[in-house]
Protein backbone atom coordinates (compact mmCIF):
# COMPACT_ATOMS: atom_id res chain seq x y z
CA UNK A 1 0.00 0.00 0.00
CA UNK A 2 1.18 3.43 -0.76
CA UNK A 3 0.32 6.39 1.40
CA UNK A 4 -0.75 9.45 0.50
CA UNK A 5 2.58 10.92 0.56
CA UNK A 6 4.25 8.39 -1.00
CA UNK A 7 1.71 9.22 -3.69
CA UNK A 8 2.27 12.58 -3.78
CA UNK A 9 6.06 12.63 -3.85
CA UNK A 10 6.38 9.25 -5.80
CA UNK A 11 3.86 8.88 -8.04
CA UNK A 12 2.44 11.65 -9.40
CA UNK A 13 5.42 14.28 -8.41
CA UNK A 14 3.75 16.76 -6.21
CA UNK A 15 5.31 18.36 -2.94
CA UNK A 16 3.59 17.53 -0.36
CA UNK A 17 5.44 20.96 1.63
CA UNK A 18 3.06 23.34 -0.58
CA UNK A 19 -0.07 24.05 0.07
CA UNK A 20 -2.68 22.05 -1.91
CA UNK A 21 -6.14 22.69 0.16
CA UNK A 22 -8.40 25.63 -0.62
CA UNK A 23 -11.54 26.60 1.95
CA UNK A 24 -15.07 25.94 -0.04
CA UNK A 25 -17.26 27.92 2.35
CA UNK A 26 -18.72 27.88 5.68
CA UNK A 27 -21.76 25.96 4.95
CA UNK A 28 -22.54 23.07 7.05
CA UNK A 29 -20.86 20.29 5.39
CA UNK A 30 -18.47 21.98 3.07
CA UNK A 31 -15.23 21.24 3.61
CA UNK A 32 -12.08 21.85 1.76
CA UNK A 33 -11.10 21.35 -1.58
CA UNK A 34 -7.68 19.14 -2.72
CA UNK A 35 -5.68 21.32 -4.89
CA UNK A 36 -2.77 19.96 -7.26
CA UNK A 37 0.81 21.84 -5.50
CA UNK A 38 1.23 23.60 -8.91
CA UNK A 39 -1.48 25.26 -8.33
CA UNK A 40 -2.29 25.62 -4.56
CA UNK A 41 -3.82 29.00 -5.11
CA UNK A 42 -6.15 29.39 -7.40
CA UNK A 43 -7.97 27.38 -10.56
CA UNK A 44 -5.92 26.58 -13.77
CA UNK A 45 -7.19 29.21 -16.43
CA UNK A 46 -5.01 28.18 -19.02
CA UNK A 47 -1.94 26.36 -20.55
CA UNK A 48 1.16 27.01 -18.61
CA UNK A 49 3.26 29.45 -21.45
CA UNK A 50 1.47 32.08 -23.59
CA UNK A 51 -2.10 33.96 -23.40
CA UNK A 52 -4.94 31.94 -25.15
CA UNK A 53 -8.42 33.39 -25.41
CA UNK A 54 -10.58 30.60 -26.90
CA UNK A 55 -9.76 26.87 -28.12
CA UNK A 56 -9.30 28.44 -31.77
CA UNK A 57 -5.58 30.06 -30.48
CA UNK A 58 -4.94 26.39 -29.06
CA UNK A 59 -4.46 25.23 -32.72
CA UNK A 60 -3.43 28.42 -34.29
CA UNK A 61 -0.65 28.79 -31.82
CA UNK A 62 0.25 25.62 -30.78
CA UNK A 63 0.49 23.19 -33.29
CA UNK A 64 0.30 25.35 -36.48
CA UNK A 65 2.95 27.47 -35.07
CA UNK A 66 5.00 24.61 -34.34
CA UNK A 67 5.03 22.29 -36.81
CA UNK A 68 3.20 23.75 -39.74
CA UNK A 69 4.84 21.69 -42.41
CA UNK A 70 3.79 18.05 -39.87
CA UNK A 71 1.49 15.65 -40.94
CA UNK A 72 -2.09 17.21 -38.30
CA UNK A 73 -4.70 14.65 -39.62
CA UNK A 74 -4.60 11.18 -40.64
CA UNK A 75 -7.13 8.77 -42.18
CA UNK A 76 -7.08 5.59 -43.46
CA UNK A 77 -10.66 5.92 -45.13
CA UNK A 78 -10.79 6.29 -48.85
CA UNK A 79 -13.73 8.21 -50.35
CA UNK A 80 -15.25 5.32 -51.45
CA UNK A 81 -15.07 3.57 -48.18
CA UNK A 82 -11.86 1.45 -48.91
CA UNK A 83 -9.58 1.18 -46.35
CA UNK A 84 -5.60 1.60 -46.93
CA UNK A 85 -2.45 3.15 -45.31
CA UNK A 86 -2.82 6.13 -43.58
CA UNK A 87 -3.21 9.19 -45.68
CA UNK A 88 -1.75 12.81 -43.94
CA UNK A 89 -2.88 16.68 -44.10
CA UNK A 90 -0.74 19.12 -42.98
CA UNK A 91 -0.97 21.51 -40.24
CA UNK A 92 -1.20 24.39 -42.99
CA UNK A 93 -3.87 22.27 -45.06
CA UNK A 94 -5.68 21.55 -42.40
CA UNK A 95 -5.78 25.40 -41.50
CA UNK A 96 -6.94 26.22 -45.27
CA UNK A 97 -9.75 23.23 -45.12
CA UNK A 98 -10.79 25.32 -41.47
CA UNK A 99 -10.78 28.90 -43.12
CA UNK A 100 -12.85 27.12 -46.13
CA UNK A 101 -15.28 25.27 -44.08
CA UNK A 102 -15.80 28.89 -41.82
CA UNK A 103 -16.09 31.38 -45.05
CA UNK A 104 -18.97 28.58 -46.23
CA UNK A 105 -21.02 28.45 -43.18
CA UNK A 106 -21.78 31.89 -42.41
CA UNK A 107 -21.34 32.76 -46.40
CA UNK A 108 -24.21 30.36 -46.65
CA UNK A 109 -25.97 31.56 -43.39
CA UNK A 110 -25.99 28.02 -42.17
CA UNK A 111 -25.27 29.19 -38.40
CA UNK A 112 -27.72 31.48 -37.69
CA UNK A 113 -28.41 33.11 -34.00
CA UNK A 114 -30.95 31.02 -32.28
CA UNK A 115 -33.19 33.10 -29.84
CA UNK A 116 -30.93 32.69 -27.41
CA UNK A 117 -28.38 34.58 -29.73
CA UNK A 118 -25.80 31.62 -30.13
CA UNK A 119 -25.23 29.99 -33.39
CA UNK A 120 -25.25 26.36 -33.47
CA UNK A 121 -23.55 23.92 -35.78
CA UNK A 122 -24.39 20.04 -35.51
CA UNK A 123 -22.04 17.10 -35.48
CA UNK A 124 -23.83 13.42 -36.03
CA UNK A 125 -20.32 11.05 -37.44
CA UNK A 126 -18.09 9.27 -35.87
CA UNK A 127 -14.66 10.58 -35.34
CA UNK A 128 -12.73 11.96 -38.63
CA UNK A 129 -10.80 14.46 -40.10
CA UNK A 130 -14.05 16.52 -41.10
CA UNK A 131 -15.02 16.21 -37.34
CA UNK A 132 -12.19 18.12 -36.26
CA UNK A 133 -12.17 20.62 -39.55
CA UNK A 134 -15.46 21.74 -39.10
CA UNK A 135 -15.16 21.81 -35.41
CA UNK A 136 -12.12 24.07 -35.46
CA UNK A 137 -13.97 26.30 -38.20
CA UNK A 138 -16.71 26.79 -35.18
CA UNK A 139 -14.48 27.62 -32.45
CA UNK A 140 -12.74 30.15 -35.03
CA UNK A 141 -16.26 31.87 -35.49
CA UNK A 142 -18.25 31.91 -32.47
CA UNK A 143 -20.20 28.59 -33.44
CA UNK A 144 -21.17 26.22 -30.78
CA UNK A 145 -20.08 22.64 -31.41
CA UNK A 146 -22.84 20.22 -30.75
CA UNK A 147 -21.68 16.16 -30.92
CA UNK A 148 -24.43 13.51 -31.02
CA UNK A 149 -23.37 10.03 -30.83
CA UNK A 150 -23.44 8.48 -33.95
CA UNK A 151 -25.23 5.51 -32.27
CA UNK A 152 -28.55 7.46 -31.22
CA UNK A 153 -32.16 7.46 -32.86
CA UNK A 154 -34.12 9.56 -34.57
CA UNK A 155 -35.72 10.59 -31.70
CA UNK A 156 -33.17 11.96 -29.65
CA UNK A 157 -31.15 13.73 -32.83
CA UNK A 158 -34.73 15.04 -33.20
CA UNK A 159 -35.28 16.18 -29.31
CA UNK A 160 -31.52 17.93 -29.52
CA UNK A 161 -32.26 19.69 -32.47
CA UNK A 162 -35.32 21.24 -31.47
CA UNK A 163 -33.89 22.07 -28.26
CA UNK A 164 -30.92 23.94 -30.12
CA UNK A 165 -32.80 24.48 -33.19
CA UNK A 166 -29.84 24.15 -34.95
CA UNK A 167 -30.44 24.34 -39.07
CA UNK A 168 -27.55 22.66 -39.75
CA UNK A 169 -26.26 19.61 -39.22
CA UNK A 170 -22.29 17.50 -40.38
CA UNK A 171 -23.09 13.39 -40.82
CA UNK A 172 -22.24 10.97 -43.30
CA UNK A 173 -24.06 8.68 -45.58
CA UNK A 174 -25.12 6.28 -42.72
CA UNK A 175 -25.91 9.15 -40.41
CA UNK A 176 -28.60 10.71 -43.25
CA UNK A 177 -30.51 7.74 -43.26
CA UNK A 178 -31.43 8.18 -39.66
CA UNK A 179 -32.15 12.00 -40.72
CA UNK A 180 -34.51 11.07 -43.16
CA UNK A 181 -36.45 8.70 -40.42
CA UNK A 182 -39.42 10.30 -38.95
CA UNK A 183 -38.86 12.50 -35.78
CA UNK A 184 -35.29 13.72 -37.19
CA UNK A 185 -36.05 15.75 -40.20
CA UNK A 186 -36.35 19.31 -38.61
CA UNK A 187 -32.35 20.22 -40.13
CA UNK A 188 -32.43 22.56 -43.07
CA UNK A 189 -29.20 21.44 -44.61
CA UNK A 190 -27.08 18.59 -44.05
CA UNK A 191 -23.59 18.62 -44.85
CA UNK A 192 -21.81 15.16 -45.73
CA UNK A 193 -18.64 13.78 -44.69
CA UNK A 194 -17.19 11.01 -47.51
CA UNK A 195 -19.15 10.10 -50.61
CA UNK A 196 -22.68 10.51 -51.24
CA UNK A 197 -24.85 7.86 -53.32
CA UNK A 198 -27.37 9.70 -55.86
CA UNK A 199 -30.47 8.35 -54.55
CA UNK A 200 -29.95 8.82 -51.25
CA UNK A 201 -29.36 12.71 -52.38
CA UNK A 202 -32.74 12.54 -53.90
CA UNK A 203 -34.07 10.83 -50.75
CA UNK A 204 -33.09 13.86 -48.45
CA UNK A 205 -34.07 16.28 -51.17
CA UNK A 206 -37.55 15.15 -51.55
CA UNK A 207 -37.80 15.45 -47.42
CA UNK A 208 -37.05 19.04 -47.76
CA UNK A 209 -33.01 19.04 -46.76
CA UNK A 210 -30.89 21.08 -48.56
CA UNK A 211 -27.40 19.02 -48.90
CA UNK A 212 -23.98 19.83 -49.66
CA UNK A 213 -20.81 17.42 -49.37
CA UNK A 214 -18.01 19.11 -47.16
CA UNK A 215 -15.88 19.21 -50.63
CA UNK A 216 -18.73 21.52 -52.24
CA UNK A 217 -19.17 23.54 -48.89
CA UNK A 218 -15.12 24.03 -48.92
CA UNK A 219 -15.49 25.50 -52.52
CA UNK A 220 -17.81 27.79 -51.93
CA UNK A 221 -15.68 28.92 -48.89
CA UNK A 222 -12.81 29.42 -50.66
CA UNK A 223 -14.17 32.20 -52.72
CA UNK A 224 -15.00 34.02 -49.88
CA UNK A 225 -12.33 33.89 -47.19
CA UNK A 226 -12.36 37.77 -46.81
CA UNK A 227 -15.15 37.71 -45.00
CA UNK A 228 -13.48 35.99 -42.10
CA UNK A 229 -11.52 39.52 -41.61
CA UNK A 230 -15.09 40.80 -40.22
CA UNK A 231 -15.46 38.24 -37.44
CA UNK A 232 -14.45 38.60 -34.50
CA UNK A 233 -13.00 35.40 -32.61
CA UNK A 234 -14.52 34.33 -29.14
CA UNK A 235 -13.57 35.41 -25.63
CA UNK A 236 -12.99 32.51 -22.73
CA UNK A 237 -16.52 33.58 -21.44
CA UNK A 238 -18.10 32.61 -25.02
CA UNK A 239 -20.44 29.05 -25.23
CA UNK A 240 -17.70 26.83 -27.13
CA UNK A 241 -19.55 23.31 -26.60
CA UNK A 242 -23.02 21.44 -25.94
CA UNK A 243 -21.88 18.21 -24.60
CA UNK A 244 -25.36 16.15 -24.43
CA UNK A 245 -24.86 13.00 -22.13
CA UNK A 246 -27.65 10.53 -21.56
CA UNK A 247 -28.15 11.37 -18.11
CA UNK A 248 -29.85 8.92 -15.59
CA UNK A 249 -33.59 9.64 -16.50
CA UNK A 250 -35.39 11.27 -18.80
CA UNK A 251 -34.16 13.02 -21.63
CA UNK A 252 -30.36 14.07 -22.79
CA UNK A 253 -28.83 16.71 -20.65
CA UNK A 254 -26.69 19.11 -22.66
CA UNK A 255 -23.45 20.17 -20.53
CA UNK A 256 -22.32 23.89 -21.55
CA UNK A 257 -18.69 24.09 -21.81
CA UNK A 258 -17.15 27.27 -22.45
CA UNK A 259 -14.28 28.05 -24.40
CA UNK A 260 -12.69 29.46 -21.01
CA UNK A 261 -13.22 25.42 -19.97
CA UNK A 262 -11.87 24.03 -22.51
CA UNK A 263 -8.56 26.17 -21.89
CA UNK A 264 -8.61 25.06 -18.38
CA UNK A 265 -8.53 21.94 -19.29
CA UNK A 266 -6.14 21.94 -21.66
CA UNK A 267 -3.97 24.14 -19.18
CA UNK A 268 -4.14 21.38 -16.24
CA UNK A 269 -2.64 18.89 -18.74
CA UNK A 270 0.22 21.30 -20.09
CA UNK A 271 1.53 21.15 -16.57
CA UNK A 272 4.67 18.56 -16.91
CA UNK A 273 3.80 16.68 -13.98
CA UNK A 274 0.56 15.75 -15.66
CA UNK A 275 0.46 16.26 -19.35
CA UNK A 276 -0.36 13.31 -21.49
CA UNK A 277 3.00 13.48 -23.25
CA UNK A 278 6.52 14.89 -22.46
CA UNK A 279 6.65 18.13 -25.25
CA UNK A 280 9.73 18.25 -26.94
CA UNK A 281 9.16 21.01 -29.42
CA UNK A 282 12.72 19.49 -31.20
CA UNK A 283 11.74 16.06 -30.73
CA UNK A 284 10.14 13.91 -32.78
CA UNK A 285 6.32 14.28 -33.12
CA UNK A 286 3.82 12.52 -30.85
CA UNK A 287 1.08 10.75 -32.84
CA UNK A 288 -2.35 9.85 -31.30
CA UNK A 289 -4.81 7.46 -32.46
CA UNK A 290 -8.39 8.93 -32.33
CA UNK A 291 -11.35 6.80 -31.22
CA UNK A 292 -12.72 7.35 -28.04
CA UNK A 293 -15.99 9.76 -29.27
CA UNK A 294 -15.78 13.10 -29.76
CA UNK A 295 -19.20 13.67 -28.70
CA UNK A 296 -17.73 12.87 -25.16
CA UNK A 297 -15.74 15.76 -23.65
CA UNK A 298 -13.06 13.19 -22.49
CA UNK A 299 -11.42 12.68 -26.21
CA UNK A 300 -12.53 16.56 -26.71
CA UNK A 301 -9.92 17.71 -24.35
CA UNK A 302 -7.31 14.78 -25.56
CA UNK A 303 -7.89 16.39 -29.15
CA UNK A 304 -7.29 19.98 -28.41
CA UNK A 305 -4.23 19.06 -25.95
CA UNK A 306 -3.07 17.29 -28.92
CA UNK A 307 -3.00 20.11 -31.88
CA UNK A 308 -1.63 22.55 -29.34
CA UNK A 309 1.28 20.55 -28.62
CA UNK A 310 1.64 19.85 -32.54
CA UNK A 311 0.83 16.12 -32.49
CA UNK A 312 -0.07 14.31 -35.40
CA UNK A 313 -4.00 12.44 -35.30
CA UNK A 314 -4.79 9.47 -36.71
CA UNK A 315 -8.03 8.43 -37.03
CA UNK A 316 -9.54 4.92 -36.62
CA UNK A 317 -11.47 3.82 -39.29
CA UNK A 318 -14.90 3.45 -37.48
CA UNK A 319 -14.95 -0.08 -36.33
CA UNK A 320 -13.69 -0.89 -32.83
CA UNK A 321 -13.56 -4.29 -33.24
CA UNK A 322 -10.55 -3.79 -35.52
CA UNK A 323 -8.84 -1.14 -33.37
CA UNK A 324 -5.83 -3.52 -33.20
CA UNK A 325 -5.36 -3.16 -37.13
CA UNK A 326 -5.57 1.06 -37.00
CA UNK A 327 -3.16 0.58 -34.28
CA UNK A 328 -0.55 -1.62 -35.99
CA UNK A 329 -1.21 0.70 -39.12
CA UNK A 330 -0.52 4.03 -37.51
CA UNK A 331 1.44 3.13 -34.30
CA UNK A 332 0.61 5.87 -32.15
CA UNK A 333 2.75 7.27 -29.10
CA UNK A 334 -0.27 8.03 -27.28
CA UNK A 335 -3.22 5.59 -26.71
CA UNK A 336 -6.25 6.75 -24.94
CA UNK A 337 -8.51 4.60 -24.41
CA UNK A 338 -11.06 3.22 -21.35
CA UNK A 339 -10.21 -0.83 -19.18
CA UNK A 340 -12.93 -2.32 -21.58
CA UNK A 341 -10.88 -1.79 -24.41
CA UNK A 342 -7.46 -2.28 -22.52
CA UNK A 343 -8.57 -5.75 -21.48
CA UNK A 344 -9.76 -6.65 -24.47
CA UNK A 345 -6.36 -5.75 -26.35
CA UNK A 346 -4.79 -7.42 -23.87
CA UNK A 347 -6.72 -11.18 -23.88
CA UNK A 348 -6.35 -10.86 -27.77
CA UNK A 349 -2.72 -10.64 -26.98
CA UNK A 350 -2.29 -12.94 -24.80
CA UNK A 351 -4.55 -16.05 -26.32
CA UNK A 352 -2.22 -15.32 -29.66
CA UNK A 353 0.41 -16.01 -27.75
CA UNK A 354 -0.58 -18.80 -25.83
CA UNK A 355 -2.12 -20.68 -29.37
CA UNK A 356 2.02 -20.37 -30.63
CA UNK A 357 3.19 -22.15 -27.62
CA UNK A 358 4.90 -18.79 -26.25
Amino acid sequence: KFSIRDIMERRVGLDPSVGYVTPVGSAPGEGLVLRNSLSPHELVAKPIDGEYANAYQLFTRGGLLLRPTEPCFGSRVREDGRVGSYEWQTYTQVSARVDSVAAALWHLSLVPRAGDGKRFLGFFLKNCRDWMVCALAAYKTNVVVVPMYDTLGPETVGYIQRQTTMPTVLCTATELKVLLSDGATAFATVLISGSLPAELRRAATAKGLSVLTLGELESVGRSHLSLLRTLAEPSPADLAYLCYTSGTTGDPKGAMLTHGNLLAAVGMASYPSISVFSYDPGGPQEVHISYLPLAHIFETVVMNFCLFRGAAVGFYQGDTLKILDDLQALRPTIFVSVPRLYNRIHDKIVGGARAKGT
